[in-house]
């Protein structure tokens, strides 16, 4: 399993606005184009937040992502990083 991980630096006054923005686009997006789950996480006090998406194949995160980019409107996003999952226990 991989993950594709996006730093995003925002402002609290805008953070529920960017959760629901994260429910209502990426993860349905992601789960209708092979995701295994969608993970989105907030530190309120900066604003900012970690959005992943799980994915069974490397390379099909990368088309899926770069296919949804422009729609999720994610502005505010520092860094993309990709991981190998070594450990996922729910």
């Amino acid at each position: 399993m991989y993950a594709r991980v996006t730093n995003i630096e925002g402002v609290p006054a805008d953070l529920d606005a960017g959760i629901e923005n994260f429910r209502a686009k990426v993860v349905p997006f992601a789960r209708e184009h092979g995701a295994k789950g969608s993970i989105l996480l907030v530190d309120r006090e900066r604003g900012d937040a970690i959005g992943m998406t799980l994915w069974d194949d490397d390379e099909l995160s990368e088309v899926e992502a770069c296919a949804l980019r422009p729609g999720a409107d994610v502005t505010e996003a520092r860094a993309v990083a990709r991981y190998e999952v070594a450990i996922f226990d729910v």
